[in-house]
Formats: structure tokens, sequence, C-alpha cells
């Protein structure tokens, strides 16, 4: 569970660094929110940074 929290983190502090405009976009949010739901974190943690990747290229 602490391994799952660090990558949270770790994502989070990634999707700031290279996607600051879009960390707020909508569906990064929502699946952010439900990273710390059980057996879910993985899987939002990768649609929180595929959100936010697919909305800076939208932008960029």
């Amino acid at each position: 569970m602490k391994k799952l929290i660090a990558s949270a983190l770790l994502l989070s502090l990634c999707l700031m660094l290279h996607a600051q405009d879009c960390t707020q976009d909508p569906n990064a949010q929502k699946a952010k929110n439900n990273i710390g739901k059980p057996g879910s974190s993985p899987v939002c943690a990768n649609a929180a940074q595929f959100f936010a990747y697919l909305c800076a290229c939208k932008n960029k």
C-alpha cells in the first residue's frame, strides 16, 4: 500500500512538472480522486496521467 501511495505522489509531481496547465483537467481530477480506492490505484494513476498528457497535447 505504501508503494502505491508513493507512486501516486510521484505521478502527481510528474503531472505538475510536465503538464502544469492540464493537472486540473476534469477527467484527470476524477481519476486522481479514485486513486485511494482499493484495487483501482494503478489504473486510476495511469488514467490520470493519460488525461493530463492528452490535455497537454490538445493545448500545445
